[in-house]
């Protein structure tokens, strides 16, 4: 299997390369990294669909002609995923609200990292989260809904939850997170009450961000 590419005709030096006809014959491929690239489209297309090996997928910080769409293919391989990074495209790559809760729904068990921050989708907070989280990143998705309805504050194995600048809402309530939380973001969301002096108990959180939230009192 060949990769096409495109060489300076004085130098010899390869200044163009193309992966999308190569990418497709990759059939047992688990992992596949395309971050900081720009793309004429999204990666494999719809075709990606057909990639059941796929284990890592990390599409962040791509760039796309604005407007790009995720294609429905994505939600076929994505309950088998470990990891999943389509962060800091938030110009460029959009997502249908049909697409979304279908992609959230079919998280499974063994999902460990999900990055996602393509603008506002406008979606409820799902109630039900895959117990095998590590690191969830919803920042900046137009997410609402009452934080203290979802199992976040349940989940065993998760290390890190970025979800600021979205309208969500939290009244006065024992964050009860796993002791082996490190990160929480909720700045600019819509949490409000006293500081719940749980926070203590999370002898290894190392970053808590609540920049504008609607909370008095001093973190414990």
């Amino acid at each position: 299997m060949g990769w096409h590419y495109l060489c300076d005709g004085f130098t010899g030096r390869v200044i163009g390369l193309d992966l999308s006809w190569s990418l497709t014959k990759l059939g047992h491929l688990q992992r596949l990294n395309l971050a900081f690239n720009y793309l004429d489209d999204f990666p494999l297309g719809n075709n990606i669909g057909e990639h059941n090996s796929l284990t890592h997928l990390n599409l962040s910080h791509l760039g796309f002609n604005v407007g790009e769409m995720i294609p429905p293919g994505l939600l076929k391989v994505v309950y088998k995923l470990i990891s999943l990074d389509i962060s800091n495209n938030y110009y460029t790559l959009q997502v249908s609200k049909t697409n979304f809760r279908s992609l959230v729904q079919n998280l499974t068990n063994y999902l460990q990292l999900l990055l996602f921050d393509l603008g506002h989708v406008q979606f409820e907070l799902p109630k039900n989260f895959s117990s095998s989280f590590r690191k969830l990143s919803l920042q900046d998705t137009g997410m609402f809904g009452d934080i203290s309805d979802s199992q976040l504050f349940h989940l065993p194995n998760l290390r890190v939850l970025r979800l600021g600048w979205n309208p969500l809402i939290m009244p006065n309530f024992n964050w009860s997170f796993s002791g082996s939380i490190l990160e929480l973001d909720f700045s600019q969301t819509g949490i409000f009450g006293k500081v719940p002096d749980s926070i203590g108990n999370l002898h290894s959180l190392w970053y808590l961000h609540l920049e504008n939230c609607h909370l008095s009192g001093s973190v414990p």
